[in-house]
């Protein structure tokens, strides 16, 4: 049994839903189903109106969440003088692993590799983002560059999610297994009646505003707007979601609706009942080249199929109307052509999203991925 700590790779955990907090799950709960013992630590930031750590249970682990006290330093110097103490105490006699999201401010991800190292945790980076593309203010980009530059220094093994990340890592010559976005591709997924599968979903952050702004775009220039139905269910800021509401507006759509704060389960109904789900990726964002999004793998265990851009790990895994319907790249008559297809083609795109499906149960499915994550984590 290997005794596995995920440290600041969620936030908020369990109490809210997140790509980032859904992958964690999917990992925790396929090692804990091979025997190993798992641990979350949720962000050092603290989760606002706790006063107090926190610790909460359910089948395959346990979690813990920090308090968010007045003042920011407070909050940083307590907590993490609360995690070197915890790491301490959940240490064991036998082997000890840590994973870490790389994705924090620079500074924190030294110290807690010291604290891992110098309490004899095997250390894990996800390594998900090309940091160097995020379009950030000056202050915060050095902390990203730092990362992307140097980070596998100070780590035992590495998982990156791409092709692309694996390379890029490739240059700190340490152990690697690219490890994909996750779902539960359960058979027992049913098939809609046609006649319910009337809209197209998309799912994201609010924050994406210019691919959202394509999307409403086609929306606008398909030939059977009048029965063309958009859901979009965002996260993000309320400023974000105004935004997108007052072009929504601007454009005279009547039938975009958006969604925000719903249950896991109930985002899961939305997904197998609609039309096809849409990710939107851009072909000259180097970000959108280098990362896998939770949504797709989400998306294919819904059987349904996805309508997205030909970018990045979609080159990799997809064909056009065999598993996806793939715009070659992201302008509204693209999309829009897509939307005419599927609406046209109710066969297809049911016969696109079963295949889809399988590529998912292949390639994607939680409990064959980490089996071989158990499998690499032995060997390190």
């Amino acid at each position: 049994m290997k005794n596995i700590v995920f440290v600041d790779a969620t936030h908020d955990y369990p109490l809210k839903y997140s790509a980032g907090n859904t992958k964690v799950e999917f990992m925790s709960r396929g090692l804990n189903m091979l025997g190993n013992k798992i641990t979350i630590i949720n962000s050092q930031n603290g989760t606002k109106n706790n006063h107090g750590i926190k610790v909460l249970h359910n089948s395959f682990s346990k979690s813990f969440l920090f308090p968010r006290k007045k003042y920011i330093l407070n909050t940083i110097l307590s907590n993490y003088i609360s995690l070197f103490i915890i790491l301490r105490k959940l240490k064991k006699d036998e082997e000890n692993f840590l994973i870490y999201d790389i994705t924090k401010f620079y500074p924190f991800f030294v110290v807690v590799m010291s604290m891992a190292k110098l309490l004899g945790y095997k250390r894990i980076a996800i390594f998900h983002e090309w940091h160097k593309s995020f379009l950030v203010p000056a202050y915060r980009k050095w902390s990203y560059l730092l990362f992307d530059s140097t980070f596998g220094y100070f780590v035992t093994g590495i998982l990156p999610i791409s092709s692309y990340l694996l390379e890029k890592a490739s240059k700190f010559n340490k152990p690697m297994l690219k490890l994909p976005a996750l779902a539960d591709f359960q058979e027992n997924i049913k098939l809609p009646q046609i006649h319910k599968a009337s809209y197209f979903l998309f799912c994201g952050h609010a924050r994406f505003l210019r691919l959202i702004s394509i999307l409403l775009q086609a929306v606008k220039t398909t030939n059977s707007q009048s029965n063309i139905r958009v859901k979009l269910v965002l996260g993000g800021s309320s400023e974000d979601i105004e935004k997108i509401q007052h072009e929504i507006q601007a454009l005279d759509l009547k039938n975009v609706e958006i969604y925000t704060s719903i249950l896991y389960s109930t985002l899961m109904d939305l997904y197998k009942n609609a039309l096809a789900l849409v990710l939107p990726l851009s072909e000259v964002n180097l970000q959108d080249k280098a990362r896998f999004s939770q949504k797709i793998a989400e998306y294919l265990s819904s059987k349904r199929p996805i309508i997205t851009v030909n970018v990045g790990v979609i080159q990799e895994y997809f064909k056009n109307r065999i598993n996806a319907f793939i715009c070659e790249s992201l302008t509204p008559q693209e999309l829009s052509s897509q939307f005419e297809l599927v609406m046209n083609n109710p066969g297809l795109a049911d016969e696109v999203g079963l295949r889809g499906f399988k590529l998912g149960l292949h390639k994607f499915d939680f409990r064959s991925n980490t089996k071989q994550l158990d499998t690499y984590l032995s060997n390190l």
